[in-house]
Order: C-alpha cells, then sequence, then structure tokens
C-alpha cells in the first residue's frame, strides 16, 4: 500500500478507499503486497519469512515488555551480573534502546511485571516483583517517566517460615490495582497452595485479604501469572503450574465482579516450564494469550467474536533458537501500528534479552493466502499450520480480522485460489491429496464446500468464472496442467473429465476482457524457471503459447490479471523480490519496477488485484 497519508481525492495517490469512478487518482491504478519488518503480507503465499530479531541486553534474564499509548516500548529484566532490576525503552520501534535505569538493586529479587496504566490521561508504570532473600514479599514500585521510581511499597509479606509467593501480575482496574499472584506453603494439601488475588485504590496501600482464583492439587505449583481488566470491565488471569517436571498447565481465569469470584475460561496443555503466559488485549479488542509449547516452540491462542470464544491454538512462526529449552520468560505486547512484538530469554551460552518483532498476522500462523477485493472489503482464505483452511476480511487491505474456519483438518498438498463470481459470491479452491476442495460464500465469510475426486494429486490450482456462467479449473500434478469446467459449481459430479493442456505448474486463469482465455504457468526447460502464456478462444483449444520470463527462481508461480485499459500484469516470485511484467497484446513483456525487494524473504505468488472499476479480479 502506499505510504502517502493523505485522504484527498486528487492528491496523486490512489488510496484503498479511492474509486476510479469518482476519483482521478485510481486511473490504471495497481495495487500489490509487500512484506517488510513492520508491513502486512499481502500475498498469496510466504516460504522462509523470519521477523526481525534484536538482541536488547545482555547477561539480563527474565524480561517483561509493555507499550505505552505514543508507543514507546518498555523492558524490564534482572542484570544477571549485578542481580540489579533495570528498565529501558524504546522510541518507535527504532533501532537505539535508552540506557538502563535501575529501580532497585535490592537482594533476591525475582519474577518482575511490568505494566503501564493511564488515570485521566496521566500515564505510570507500575513493576510488581518478589524478593526471595527475605519473608518472600511482594514489592510495588511506580513512576511517571521509567527514570524516578517511588519508594518500594510492600503488598503482602510472606511469614517468614512456611508462605511464600511467586510471579505476581498488575493490573488496573476501574477502582483502583489488582495484582494477581501464586502463594504456596510447606503443605498443599491443606488448601494452602493456590492463585491468589488482592487490591488497592491508590496502589500504595493494599488490602491483603486474599482471594483466591484457584486451588493447587498436591504437589501442584504455580510458576507465572498475568492479569489485565479488558475494555470491557472484565478481568482474565493467566497461571501456569505444573508438578515438578519440565512441562506446565496454563489456566485462563475470569472475573465479572472486580476480582470477588473467579471462573476457569481456558486449559492449555503442554507449556514449556519457566516460560510464562502472557495475555494482553489486542488493538482489534480480542485478547491474545501467548506460551511456548514444550514441544515445538511459540504458540498463541486468541478469543473470537468480542471475546465470547476462545480459538485454537496456533504455533507462529518461530525462529530455530526460540525452540529449544532454556528460551523463557516470553512476553508479548503490541505496537501502536498493530505489530506484535515477543521478548525472551536465550540461555545458550551466555544469558540475554531479545525482541522478537511479529509481523500482525503472523499471530495466525503462515501458509497459502489467497484474496479477492469486493465491495470494497478485502476477503482472504487462508491456511493456518499447514492444516486448517480459514476465512478473514479487512476494511482497507492492511488488518484483518480474527480467522474463522473454513475447513478443518484438510491438509492441503497445493496452493489456493479466490474468485468472486458473477453472483458476486467468494469461491474457492485448495487442492488435497487425490481431491479439490470446492468453497463458495455469499458472505466471503462462511463457506460450503464440495470435494471433486481427481485421478492423481494437485501441487497447484485455480478457478475461475467465465461470462457464459462456467466454472473452470485448472490444476497441476506433477508434469502437466489439466483442465475441468462444470455449470454447476458444487456439484462434484457435474465436472468435466481433466484434459491435459501444457506442460508446466503454477497456473493461474483468466478470462479477458474480450472473451479469451488466458492461462499462465511456470515451467522448467534446461534447469532454468520461465513463466509462460497461452490463450483460448473457448478453453478448449489452445495455443499461442508465450516464454515470458527467465524467472531466475525457483517456483515462480505467477500471479495474472487485467486492467480495464487492457493491460496485463504477471508478479511472481523472483528470487527474495516481487517481479512484475505487463503486456498490451499477450507477446511482448515488459519489466515494471517495484519498491519491493530484499534478500532476506522469499515471496510465492504475490496476490495483487487492481482498484480500477472495482475489479473482482482479485
Amino acid at each position: 500500500m502506499s505510504g502517502n497519508c493523505s485522504n484527498t481525492c486528487g492528491d496523486g495517490v490512489c488510496q484503498i478507499w479511492e474509486e476510479s469512478t469518482s476519483c482521478s487518482d485510481c486511473v490504471n491504478t495497481i495495487f500489490f503486497g509487500a512484506i517488510d519488518d513492520t508491513g502486512y503480507p499481502l500475498m498469496d503465499s510466504l516460504i522462509n519469512y523470519e521477523p526481525t530479531i534484536k538482541e536488547v541486553v545482555k547477561y539480563g534474564y527474565s524480561s517483561d515488555i509493555a507499550t505505552d499509548k505514543e508507543g514507546k516500548l518498555w523492558m524490564t529484566y534482572i542484570n544477571y551480573s549485578t542481580g540489579e532490576l533495570q528498565i529501558v525503552s524504546n522510541n518507535l520501534n527504532s533501532e537505539l534502546w535508552s540506557n538502563p535505569t535501575t529501580i532497585t538493586n535490592l537482594e533476591g529479587i525475582a519474577t518482575p511485571t511490568l505494566a503501564i496504566t493511564y488515570n485521566g490521561g496521566v500515564k505510570s508504570l507500575w513493576i510488581v516483583y518478589t524478593n526471595e532473600s527475605g519473608c518472600n514479599e511482594i514489592l510495588v514500585r511506580n513512576s511517571s517517566d521509567g527514570i524516578t521510581w517511588s519508594d518500594q511499597v510492600t503488598a503482602l509479606a510472606g511469614d517468614c517460615a512456611t508462605l511464600f509467593f511467586n510471579g505476581p501480575s498488575i493490573t488496573k482496574t476501574n477502582s483502583g490495582y489488582g495484582i494477581i499472584y501464586n502463594y504456596y506453603d510447606l503443605d498443599c494439601s491443606d488448601g494452602g497452595c493456590g492463585v491468589g488475588y488482592i487490591n488497592s485504590t491508590d496502589g500504595i496501600t493494599w488490602n491483603t485479604e486474599n482471594v483466591t482464583v484457584y486451588n493447587f492439587d498436591l504437589n501442584e505449583i504455580g510458576a507465572f501469572t498475568d492479569i489485565l481488566m479488558d475494555s470491557n470491565g472484565v478481568f482474565h488471569a493467566t497461571v501456569s503450574s505444573g508438578y515438578g517436571g519440565g512441562v506446565l498447565i496454563g489456566y485462563v481465569f475470569n472475573s465479572t465482579d472486580n476480582g470477588a469470584s473467579w471462573n476457569e475460561e481456558l486449559l492449555i496443555s503442554s507449556i514449556m516450564s519457566g516460560a510464562g503466559l502472557p495475555i494482553i488485549e489486542s488493538q482489534d479488542g480480542e485478547l491474545t494469550v501467548m506460551y511456548l509449547d514444550s514441544m515445538d516452540g511459540v504458540h498463541v491462542i486468541r478469543t473470537l467474536n468480542n471475546k465470547q470464544v476462545w480459538g485454537d491454538s496456533e504455533r507462529i512462526y518461530t525462529p530455530w533458537s526460540l525452540l529449544f529449552d532454556g528460551n523463557t520468560y516470553c512476553s508479548i505486547a503490541q505496537l501502536n501500528n498493530k505489530n506484535y512484538l515477543m521478548s525472551y530469554q536465550w540461555t545458550g551460552s551466555e544469558t540475554n534479552q531479545y525482541v522478537y518483532y511479529l509481523n500482525s498476522f503472523d499471530l495466525y500462523g503462515y501458509g497459502p493466502i489467497s484474496w479477492v477485493n469486493r465491495n470494497n472489503t478485502v476477503y482472504a482464505l487462508t491456511v493456518l499450520s499447514g492444516v486448517d483452511l480459514y476465512s478473514t476480511n479487512s476494511s482497507d487491505g492492511t488488518f484483518f480480522t480474527a480467522p474463522q474456519i473454513v475447513d478443518s483438518d484438510a491438509m492441503g498438498s497445493g496452493n489456493i485460489d479466490m474468485k468472486v463470481d458473477n453472483r458476486n459470491y467468494c469461491t474457492g479452491l485448495w487442492g488435497s491429496f487425490n481431491l479439490i476442495s470446492v468453497f463458495e460464500s455469499s458472505d466471503c465469510v462462511t463457506y460450503t464446500s464440495s470435494d471433486v475426486t481427481l485421478p492423481d494429486s494437485p501441487s497447484g490450482v485455480t478457478i475461475m468464472q467465465d461470462s457464459d456462467d462456467t466454472y473452470w479449473i485448472a490444476y497441476a500434478n506433477s508434469t502437466n496442467i489439466n483442465l475441468m469446467h462444470s455449470n454447476d459449481l458444487m456439484n462434484a459430479s457435474s465436472w468435466s473429465e481433466p484434459v491435459n493442456i501444457t506442460n508446466g505448474y503454477n497456473p493461474y486463469l483468466i478470462q479477458a476482457d474480450n472473451g479469451d482465455y488466458i492461462l499462465a504457468f511456470s515451467y522448467d526447460e534446461a534447469a532454468i524457471q520461465y513463466i509462460g502464456v497461452i490463450s483460448s478462444a473457448d478453453g478448449i483449444t489452445w495455443g499461442g503459447f508465450n516464454s515470458i520470463i527467465n524467472a531466475a527462481s525457483l517456483s515462480p508461480a505467477p500471479y495474472l490479471l487485467e486492467s480495464s485499459n487492457h493491460t496485463f500484469f504477471i508478479f511472481y516470485n523472483n528470487a527474495g523480490e516481487i517481479g512484475v511484467y505487463s503486456s498490451n497484446d499477450l507477446v511482448n513483456w515488459n519489466p515494471v519496477p517495484t519498491a519491493v525487494s530484499t534478500v532476506n524473504n522469499f515471496y510465492y505468488r504475490p496476490a495483487a488485484y487492481s482498484r480500477i472499476d472495482n475489479s473482482t479480479r482479485n
């Protein structure tokens, strides 16, 4: 998308909300997706994309991060060398972090957590931590600027003999402040172990009459907690607990009566020991919980439909370094640009604190994506964790709604494709083993499906409906591209037998404005990858083969569209770049410069659509 922030027609920049029928800026304008460290990947699929990882602190551990309304990122941690509790800040995702400020050098500091609150527009940073060298107190400090901190306040004190506290977390409430924490004595069998909640009207004087959130079983010990009050005034608290092994269980509790009573709302299994269970309210109003799974890295679980239900656990893209035991104390925050961040401690050869910059859509996993523009809304189908097919949509083409399940456990083997048909329905395909799953939806959110059995497995699929209302599917097997058609999209038995029309793979099919059928595809010749184009007047007899591009890349995966001035565009992966070619006659093709170029990312079939005439050509 354009980086111009103007929303005025006539400024020479076509914005997502402007139409060519009412705004000259949008004449012959093509939008296409890109990806970087801070932008949403508007593309068909994404392979080997690694978000930025930045080391913040050497020789630090037990980090927590939070962002304020001004966009500043804050991180607290314990200095491994000195034992001091310190804090650093970063303005707007810059490379430079502030010099550390020491909050306290109290001996025995453990499990500090950070919260940023606002009261009448006045910002306060709150830090809560335990003192394990004395009577195991829960201690609180606050600051307006992160530099000058209040005196230490004892929120809750142990009895110096049997009662201990661990993993506290603080939040702002409607009536003041609240802290959740683990407590345990020497005998859990008498109810002396569990999760407690205390409150305060001013953060200084605390009501130490404990409200029990959860009682631990015998020998069950709590590890970490987190708490927040959401925008609806509901409290949500997390706790991870276990029985002395390396795998913990996670709980999410809620309270609708200001912490007076609590109910379990979510159970999470298989959390890595010592990893924490942070929870935030995202800017879309949903809750996001992050944890390190004991088997395969970082996972998130998000609520759906304005916190009505919890979605499925999704593994987000994780660098190899996060998959090893010892990467602990994960914490999550969100910047003003809606991108997510995760801090974690890597304890490989030395104890360092890192911030892991997550693209906003990375929280939903990664996989093939196809999307269309319909009625000024972008609708997408995407695969999460390589297994399930989801739908999502966006009013601005940048930030998308929480995905809704379309097809579970489909285990697709080919890319997906999506088009708007003549009924203004969203139609889609997903190749899976020896069949193609066909989807349709009148609202582009809730889909029905039908499976078309094939004689072989598809490795790439594409769908379209022509001007005579006939649907066409092209798919690739190991060496050939095959074509089939039907007048009844969801009737699996109505599809014609597949007919081989050319050698190649990664097909993409459209109908041109003159009625011709145009197929773009990848093919190999003498170990070199090319993009080819063939055409047909009726979809049956094909000819006019043209070699377009020496792609210099494996699986260039072309994406084809025609603009309203009858110029054809091909978008493709070009070894770390998004390549674009244009042609007026499908014979002579010229490169189109793009601003998307990186050696760190790999693009697969960049999705693109034309805003001209509110085109439904994806």
